[in-house]
């Protein structure tokens, strides 16, 4: 997906005004992978707790503990 599409800098943009809004700190690399994942319905698969604040709001997500590579409960 491009990432200069409208959905995806639409995206972007609400994402970073949540993440502001509430004191989050998420990084800029990582408000674009949840931007295109929003735009795309897709899934996002990660191993980290970064994308916890989006989970449910702007994107769902799978976190894989990274110490025993299982899915855990969301």
């Amino acid at each position: 997906m491009d990432i200069s599409s409208e959905r995806v800098l639409t995206n972007y943009a609400g994402i970073d005004t949540f993440q502001k809004k509430n004191g989050l700190n998420i990084g800029q690399n990582d408000v674009w992978i949840a931007a295109t994942a929003q735009a795309t319905d897709a899934c996002l698969v990660t191993t980290d707790k970064d994308f916890d604040p989006l989970h449910g709001k702007f994107l769902n997500r799978v976190w894989i503990d990274p110490g025993t590579s299982t899915p855990a409960a969301s």
